[in-house]
């Protein structure tokens, strides 16, 4: 959220077409900061430009639970391979608001709710066979008609098989996880 933000980050994002990246290191003092030099380098490598500032524990506060949307808002969290990242973030609509974990592949999507089930299914175009693309928030009335998991890993049958020795009699969350286990 813009109030969490320091000056020179506020009120700036994807609609200029600029990206901001936060980085946050802990640690012991050396190793961070020989991971704040790699750090800076890598993105004036790629172009970027570095701003050194204090952020606000609200912003990091603000990060952390991000994925608690608003009551007309839904969460969607994609995984894919890094180098399907920019397929991805191609696929993500004007109206959305993005928190990504470049160096993981994860990126969640926070979408107005009808929009909700055009964005995911484009998100999961994009990411394709290797990546994921899940609901992690939305309304309960709404959730209950998205495909909230997708199509099935490809270890799906070790799941079901996992989820069979475990649960012989299907009583634990019947239906509540990916594939209808």
């Amino acid at each position: 959220d813009h109030e969490s933000l320091p000056p020179p980050l506020a009120g700036e994002g994807r609609g200029g077409g600029r990206w901001h990246l936060a980085l946050k290191f802990e640690g012991y003092a050396r190793e961070v900061q020989a991971a704040k030099d790699q750090a800076v380098r890598f993105v004036r490598e790629a172009g970027g430009i570095v701003q050194e500032a204090e952020i606000p524990s609200a912003f990091w506060d603000a990060a952390r639970d991000w994925s608690t949307p608003a009551d007309d808002e839904v969460v969607l969290r994609a995984i894919v391979p890094l180098a399907a990242s920019p397929l991805l973030m191609a696929a993500v609509p004007p109206d959305a608001r993005v928190l990504a974990q470049p160096a993981s592949g994860v990126v969640d999507v926070r979408v107005p709710a009808p929009s909700a089930a055009a964005t995911l299914s484009r998100l999961r175009t994009a990411a394709g066979a290797e990546g994921q693309v899940v609901v992690v928030a939305a309304p309960v009335a709404l959730k209950q008609g998205l495909d909230v998991w997708g199509p099935p890993p490809p270890g799906f049958p070790i799941m079901r098989a996992l989820k069979q020795a475990l649960d012989p009699n299907g009583i634990l969350n019947p239906g509540r996880f990916v594939g209808g286990i």
